[in-house]
């Protein structure tokens, strides 16, 4: 399902996007703050601008502990818009299909890159996809290509070539709710039939 064609921005969606930073930040912060106390507050009492070893352990985490802190949050910052893009890439993309389909047009199927997150999910909607444009086929069409499949795997059956046959079998399970609603259909239509000759 991977697309050929990399994504050019890492910042797709802020509503999305947005959470995932703060949150991600939030947490090195809480992490940052923990860490600060525990180094910083038993040395509190020593005296400002002292020689004592305390007042240069004090002097030394300060110049050296609060910049590492912050380039550990821009880092952290860049990494999860990084990670999080590769989460809500594969949601728009879904959620555009599902519009597509609910305004009547013929969804595209959902392509993701190789290295974004929630592939089994799209493969999901893209089989619902498949079985909102086989309901919007012709009927005929869908008995020809059902015959299609059962006289392939029939000569499969008579070869001997059991991965063929697993393979229309499976076809064939896929269409099998869209044959059932097609034969409700007909049903439905032959029993409104007799109904409209007797009114005439």
């Amino acid at each position: 399902m991977g697309s050929p064609f990399p994504r050019r921005r890492f910042w797709v969606s802020t509503r999305l996007q947005r959470p995932f930073v703060i949150m991600a930040l939030g947490h090195v912060a809480l992490f940052a703050v923990i860490t600060a106390a525990t180094l910083f507050l038993p040395l509190m009492d020593a005296p400002a601008g002292g020689t004592t070893p305390k007042a240069w352990m004090l002097f030394y985490l300060n110049h050296r502990f609060w910049p590492a802190a912050a380039v550990g949050l821009v880092f952290v910052a860049l990494h999860a818009a990084f990670v999080s893009h590769r989460v809500a890439g594969p949601l728009l993309r879904m959620r555009r299909a599902l519009r597509e389909a609910a305004s009547g047009e013929e969804p595209r199927p959902v392509q993701l890159r190789d290295n974004d997150y929630l592939h089994p999910e799209a493969e999901a909607l893209n089989d619902l996809l498949e079985v909102l444009r086989e309901h919007r086929t012709d009927p005929v069409d869908v008995l020809r290509a059902a015959q299609e499949e059962l006289e392939e795997g029939r000569r499969a059956l008579e070869a001997g070539d059991r991965e063929a046959v697993a393979r229309c079998i499976a076809s064939i399970g896929s269409r099998r709710t869209l044959l059932s609603a097609l034969a409700e259909d007909v049903e439905e239509a032959g029993r409104a039939e007799p109904t409209e000759s007797v009114s005439r």
